[in-house]
């Protein structure tokens, strides 16, 4: 799941994730050549977008993990820019500004959908709008009053500027302002040099030859000890080494992480309705709210729509996501129930998932140690996500651990959830339904409910009903408001998807509603707030 401000897929080929999909080749940029003698060049400007964007394709194809260009988002372009940045190509806010223009047009050209476009996201603008009033505050000017320079006739651009030649381009972190179009002054060893050692550096950073660019550092990454007293955080348990030895216990941060406020007897029960599940994913998890005691963000996200809502799930791509206790705290005082979430992916994914199904000893184990953690911080049961292809050997073990998962929490905590994610199928196949089907309802059986992953069609919610029978509202049919290949387009538009699911009576599992903060929706975020949550 990604949402985040992850990506788009063609239906049926990915979860709410970013990194669900398989790893599909991007389309070429143009159709064959025609023959030589009627091909006509090719303009500079044309030229460069050209490689422009054929590297961008390269990047995506050596993208770690793997990224389609049909998933990629307004985010993965900032990642992309961000790692350009390191060759002093896009440093300059107009050669930036180049680049994403070029970029935008050749992704039209390549039979991109525009309202679709990455390149033209709204978070990009904004970032872009960030570097600019970020450089221009670097040299004392405010670039509101920033005017530009006239060139007398017959003097040479400034080096650097947009005007010589200098603008980022992705293939451009191969060539120096110095060498520039318009620029007299002749090349020199040295920047010959300079050249060579960044085109080495480039390619040893694209085929991976030196290794994968670090993520920024979270406060519980190494040298962080949780058994030594500090600031008080919330923060996921990543390995299963981890939960097996039941770690989290002895940390110091552990106490800190107790709800306090319980669950209302009253909403022990779902009611016999439509429900809507909202699912929790922004840049990550654990932003703001990881800061146990409060943080010193007043601007930092909040919902306050509380009695339109149901169930709440705090989402992150960690392997065990714990819910803060901030969110379970004020989701219980609106009697609300919350679920944290267990998640495999990718590689890493399968190899915690061959010990985990090693036995049925094994998955019974893990899954107390998934009940305990709920049980004893306060919150209400689990959104499992298992996101990876499976030896259809390891399924009864899985149906097992899902099974003594949603016991032992009924046991434990009464009126607690386990919530299956639509992914794996009964054939161990990573294999996304977008509906309940035979694939995946003997997982349902086993479960309070299924999520459904976001790219259904407009039939879908009717199906997975009759298939539900008694239990329809336990089918949660998924909207990425991030409006990443789901029915209606989410966004502004989320209310066409849950006009549908009204119609055929099925609950809704609205994923990343904190779209609405994310992207900075006009005016501010609490009047688009109400906007979004209110009725149309």
């Amino acid at each position: 799941m990604d949402p985040g401000p992850a990506a788009a897929g063609d239906a049926g080929e990915e979860g709410p994730s970013a990194s669900s999909a398989p790893d599909d080749p991007p389309p070429p940029l143009a159709p064959s050549a025609p023959p030589a003698q009627l091909q006509q060049p090719l303009s500079r400007y044309e030229s460069q977008k050209r490689r422009d964007w054929n590297t961008f394709l390269q990047y995506l194809r050596n993208h770690r993990p793997p990224l389609s260009l049909a998933r990629c988002s307004g985010a993965h372009v900032i990642e992309f820019l961000k790692y350009l940045d390191q060759f002093g190509k896009t440093r300059a806010w107009g050669s930036l500004d180049a680049l994403i223009g070029r970029l935008r047009a050749a992704y039209d050209e390549n039979d991109g959908r525009p309202e679709s476009n990455p390149f033209g996201a709204k978070a990009v603008g904004i970032y872009l709008r960030e570097v600019k009033a970020n450089q221009a505050k670097a040299r004392g000017i405010p670039y509101e009053k920033k005017r530009k320079r006239k060139r007398l006739p017959g003097t040479a651009p400034v080096e650097g500027s947009s005007a010589s030649g200098g603008e980022a381009t992705v293939a451009g972190a191969f060539s120096s302002s110095a060498a520039s179009e318009g620029s007299s002054a002749p090349p020199t060893s040295s920047y010959f040099l300079r050249c060579i050692k960044t085109v080495v550096s480039f390619l040893r950073r694209i085929f991976h030859c030196g290794g994968d660019r670090k993520p920024d550092p979270r406060p519980w990454d190494p040298p962080f000890d949780p058994s030594q007293p500090s600031i008080p955080i919330s923060y996921p348990i990543t390995t299963l080494e981890a939960l097996a030895a039941r770690s989290y216990f002895r940390s110091f941060h552990y106490p800190f992480n107790r709800s306090s406020v319980p669950l209302p007897p009253s909403a022990a029960a779902l009611p016999p309705r439509r429900r809507i599940l909202v699912c929790h994913d922004m840049k990550g998890g654990y932003t703001d709210d990881l800061w146990v005691q409060g943080g010193g963000n007043p601007d930092a996200y909040a919902i306050w729509h509380w009695h339109l809502m149901d169930v709440f799930v705090y989402f992150s791509h960690y392997l065990v996501t714990l819910p803060p206790p901030c969110w379970t705290n004020a989701a219980h005082t609106h009697g609300v129930k919350v679920l944290g979430t267990f998640l495999t992916e990718w590689d890493e994914g399968r190899d915690i998932c061959d010990t985990l199904l090693l036995s049925k000893e094994s998955s019974q184990m893990y899954a107390e140690r998934l009940t305990e953690l709920a049980t004893t911080l306060g919150f209400d049961g689990w959104l499992v996500n298992i996101e990876v292809k499976l030896d259809r050997r390891q399924i009864d073990n899985l149906k097992e651990f899902v099974g003594h998962l949603s016991r032992s929490m009924h046991a434990s905590v009464p009126g607690s959830l386990v919530i299956w994610y639509d992914a794996v199928t009964i054939d161990g196949k990573l294999d996304w339904q977008n509906q309940l089907n035979m694939q995946n309802k003997p997982f349902f059986d086993l479960c309070d409910g299924i999520f459904v992953n976001y790219t259904w069609k407009d039939k879908d919610p009717k199906s997975s009903a009759s298939i539900a029978g008694e239990r329809r509202f336990d089918v949660y049919m998924g909207i990425d408001v991030f409006g990443r290949n789901t029915f209606g387009g989410g966004q502004w538009h989320t209310n066409v998807a849950l006009d549908v699911l009204k119609k055929d009576d099925v609950s809704a599992a609205i994923f990343a509603p904190g779209w609405v903060y994310e992207t900075e929706q006009e005016p501010d975020f609490e009047t688009a707030q109400n906007r979004w949550w209110g009725p149309c």
